[in-house]
């Protein structure tokens, strides 16, 4: 292992996904708590969850994880759950992780996980083995042990009845034997990537970076020493789901080393923060040279000679704190109770208010009430309020506070210019600066938080410039605008026309958009639009509210949503026929597998996987999403099978490639890396090749192979340049008889990402989604009854043969007929046999191409559209191009009833 590959590994990829899965009712810990005192108080309690009190004990939000099995922890205020040993995370493989922390009362809970990791890395994490309930009058704690390679580690999680807004966390790691070095221990938050991330001070005495923070995790190993903070807090603002509004801060306290005799002094403990992630690395040593309150060049090269010697432990000491609001100040007031209290209001009540030193420093943020009504407390003296809100609008306001705080008066920012939206709904509408106008961003980060590299610097998500309409009482009325002229194109997807208007916006004026409705001008009959791999906010890394999806998906079109949620089996059906959708969607629940944890049997992981349908189980952990932790494929999908035997299962973006054409080895990419093999997939080769062979390998119980998917997803998102290479390795499965059925899928994870685009048309005799016949459904997908597309609509057949079906001759017409909206451009037309090209030529919307085709064996045929790029399509699927492609017609050349495979060779 390279020196510094331990902390690259646990913090390289900060947007981790989201938990592993699965319940199990085993643990090493009994279910009654250890209580040494006479007088407990009935408020603590630490327990474990059964199938008796769960209802009782579990926790609800977008998040939410615990089930039966795992332990539950309480002041009778704030509300956490442990995951049992079996239950692994993105952090590791095995449990004894905090999964859910929230308020008992209210829910929201919108945790992640907790893991202590060697080095910061993944691959060295404590495994926990048991997990000991602790209660004593006032207090009550969960303590997790576990160990890894000579080293022995426990964390121990405990409310007290010295302060009910927060849950201590004790971590300490003891070597006891000779094993791995280890040069730092790392108490790691994974977070959602939705959260918005502040580094500051929890006496508010120094302040930090706030919310502009250094991106690290894709630049390389020096960039670590910019990214390093002596912080000691780090304020985590949730998604405001409803009145259940949340924030996490967490504050260490302390990192010391201990030596066999019991005698500590302090260790040197650094901040890296990074979107998906937080990490509280604690050297196991003070560093020889240089100061230990910074992590430059210097002290990450003595890390090098470093390691936690025999009979020494450190020990981290932190608080995780619970706001009750979406903002800073909800945690930082809670660390400082008696410092000043700023008040004040502003005419805007969907503003942050940012609290700064005289010179720009980040302190602090906090929302107003809806009747703009602000508070938060500061240190005594002066301060500027930098107040932002919509569309781009900042006033400054200098503060003098005393002693015994500061007034504010009411601080203007003015009314907006407002355009207010027609009726069109469904319907995604997009605004177009011009000229001198730039394009608005409907998803505008009032906090500012950038993640800088040099003189660059990014948002989270890029600016959205869209406004969906899904023909909801929910819909919006108005947005608002910044002064400016704008174009306003207003498109349902694929088979609905574009429809275009401008807009003349004035300061603090109210205008009212006028554009027609997009109308029909493709129908496609026996043919029904589904994305069988759709997130939402119930995803770690997504940000939607479900509202948002829901108006999104239908906005853009589309007609059957697969809800496959990261490792979070999730009904969304009775949400959306509360929300108004019963007549346009039709909602089918999956899940994402989603392995992001290294193993010793799986040191690249196996990959993400769907499966729909898949009910969910709210007693289980993350709703009974499958086990998965250090199994392979096989496995997982042979158990999956015994209980769900009609689902699909889909292996997601199994290889990803640069623009320039490199395969890229990733660990969400099974075949860049095959799981255990080590190495990618090499369509040349025979399955049956030792490079390829651990695909084929059936499990000696079940038969099941890795390679045994139904499906294999060819085009996800805008990753065009991966599904060339994701076809040669798809031809070639289909030349060795491995029949997966190629589909198109948005794998949207932000606004900025169309979800529905691509798609699959999969061919349905009631192409309603009222009248939706999920059997009928999924046996359509199973058969490869199913075509994908961005833009271009088709009918392709080989005498009476459609796609997915089985022609029986050895000579043959194909027919395909392209049709399109008038604004998605088609320029070609081509055909493979067996993987290869065997015909192709220009092609227009409206064409009906006829080729003649003969066959020396039993074979395949496939079709791809493509359009030259448009100024009009590329403005409303940016990054897209117009393209379409079919699952394969079968031939059964020599009549004999079956088909089969042409071999590898041909």
């Amino acid at each position: 292992m390279l020196w510094h590959e331990g902390i690259m590994n646990g913090i390289h990829r900060g947007a981790c996904l989201l938990l592993l899965a699965s319940i199990v009712w085993g643990s090493a810990a009994s279910a009654k708590p250890t209580d040494t005192s006479d007088s407990a108080d009935d408020r603590f309690a630490a327990e474990l969850i059964t199938a008796a009190n769960i209802r009782a004990l579990d926790q609800t939000g977008t998040n939410a994880a615990g089930g039966i099995g795992d332990w539950h922890l309480t002041n009778g205020v704030l509300c956490a759950i442990v995951s049992s040993v079996e239950h692994g995370t993105v952090l590791g493989a095995t449990g004894g992780s905090l999964v859910d922390l929230s308020y008992c009362d209210r829910g929201g809970d919108q945790w992640i996980a907790f893991k202590e990791l060697l080095n910061g890395s993944r691959r060295q994490v404590c495994g926990a083995e048991e997990i000991v309930p602790q209660q004593q009058g006032t207090s009550a704690s969960l303590v997790v042990r576990g160990r890894y390679d000579g080293v022995h580690c426990e964390t121990r999680y405990a409310f007290d009845d010295r302060a009910d807004d927060r849950l201590r966390v004790t971590t300490s790691v003891e070597r006891r034997s000779e094993g791995e070095r280890g040069f730092s221990v790392a108490a790691s938050f994974a977070t959602a990537q939705s959260f918005t991330s502040f580094v500051g001070s929890a006496n508010l005495l120094q302040p930090d970076r706030g919310f502009v923070l250094p991106e690290y995790s894709s630049h390389g190993i020096r960039e670590i020493s910019k990214a390093a903070s002596p912080a000691d807090l780090v304020v985590n603002v949730g998604r405001a789901e409803g009145d259940a509004e949340i924030a996490y801060g967490r504050r260490i306290v302390s990192a010391t080393l201990e030596n066999e005799k019991g005698e500590g002094r302090e260790v040197p403990v650094f901040l890296l923060v990074d979107q998906g992630a937080s990490v509280a690395l604690a050297m196991v040593r003070p560093f020889w040279l240089g100061s230990g309150s910074s992590f430059g060049l210097l002290q990450l090269l003595q890390t090098r000679w470093m390691d936690l010697r025999v009979g020494h432990r450190v020990v981290i000491e932190q608080e995780v704190l619970v706001g009750d609001r979406a903002d800073v100040a909800s945690i930082t007031d809670r660390l400082v109770p008696d410092a000043p209290l700023l008040t004040g209001s502003v005419d805007d009540a969907s503003a942050v208010i940012h609290i700064e030193t005289e010179d720009g420093a980040p302190i602090t943020a906090t929302r107003p009430e809806a009747s703009g009504d602000f508070s938060a407390r500061v240190p005594a003296g002066r301060v500027r309020l930098r107040v932002r809100t919509t569309p781009g609008r900042e006033v400054i306001v200098p503060v003098e506070v005393g002693s015994d705080g500061a007034l504010v008066p009411r601080i203007a920012v003015g009314t907006p210019a407002r355009v207010t939206l027609p009726a069109i709904g469904p319907a995604r509408l997009v605004f177009i600066g011009e000229g001198d106008t730039p394009d608005p961003d409907f998803d505008e980060d009032l906090t500012d938080l950038r993640y800088v590299h040099g003189r660059s610097s990014r948002g989270v998500f890029p600016p959205v410039r869209d406004v969906s309409l899904g023909g909801v009482a929910g819909d919006p009325a108005a947005v608002r605008l910044a002064p400016g002229t704008y174009r306003v194109l207003a498109t349902r997807g694929p088979e609905y026309s574009v429809t275009q208007s401008r807009v003349e916006v004035k300061a603090e004026e109210e205008v009212r958009l006028a554009i027609d409705a997009p109308a029909l001008e493709v129908p496609t009959k026996g043919w029904i639009a589904a994305d069988f791999h759709v997130h939402s906010g119930f995803s770690m890394d997504n940000p939607f509210p479900l509202p948002d999806r829901l108006a999104a998906f239908a906005g853009q079109g589309g007609e059957v949503l697969v809800a496959t949620e990261h490792e979070n089996a999730v009904d969304l059906a009775p949400a959306a026929r509360a929300l108004g959708y019963a007549a346009r969607l039709a909602l089918v629940t999956g899940v994402e597998v989603t392995d992001e944890a290294p193993t010793p049997e799986n040191p690249n992981t196996i990959g993400h996987a769907n499966i729909f349908p898949y009910p969910p189980d709210p007693t289980r952990y993350m709703n009974g999403a499958p086990l998965h932790g250090g199994r392979r494929w096989r496995d997982v999908i042979a158990e999956t099978r015994a209980r769900h035997p009609a689902s699909i299962w889909q292996l997601d973006h199994a290889q990803y490639v640069t623009l320039e054409g490199k395969q890229i080895q990733h660990p969400q990419a099974f075949l860049s890396h095959m799981g255990a093999a080590g190495h990618g997939f090499d369509p040349s080769l025979p399955l049956t090749d030792e490079w390829n062979r651990s695909l084929i390998e059936p499990d000696p119980h079940s038969g099941v192979r890795d390679i045994d998917f139904d499906a294999i997803e060819l085009l996800n998102g805008k990753q065009h340049p991966s599904y060339e290479a994701l076809r040669e390795t798809w031809f070639s499965m289909l030349r060795q008889g491995e029949r997966l059925v190629g589909t198109a899928n948005s794998d949207s994870h932000h606004f900025a990402q169309l979800v529905a685009v691509p798609r699959n048309y999969v061919r349905q005799d009631a192409d309603d989604p009222r009248a939706l016949d999920e059997r009928s459904f999924v046996e359509a997908i199973r058969q490869g009854r199913v075509y994908g597309t961005t833009g271009p609509i088709l009918d392709v057949r080989l005498g009476d043969a459609h796609v997915g079906d089985q022609f029986t001759g050895d000579r043959g017409t194909l027919v395909v007929s392209v049709r399109a909206a008038h604004w998605v451009p088609v320029s070609e037309l081509r055909v493979f046999v067996n993987g290869e090209r065997v015909y192709s030529e220009s092609s227009a919307n409206g064409r009906e191409h006829r080729v003649t085709l003969d066959f020396s064996g039993d074979s395949f045929v496939t079709v791809e559209v493509e359009g030259e790029p448009s100024e009009l399509f590329a403005a409303l699927l940016p990054g897209h191009s117009s393209f379409a492609f079919t699952n394969p017609i079968f031939v059964d050349a020599d009549a004999n009833g079956a088909w089969e495979a042409p071999g590898p060779g041909q």
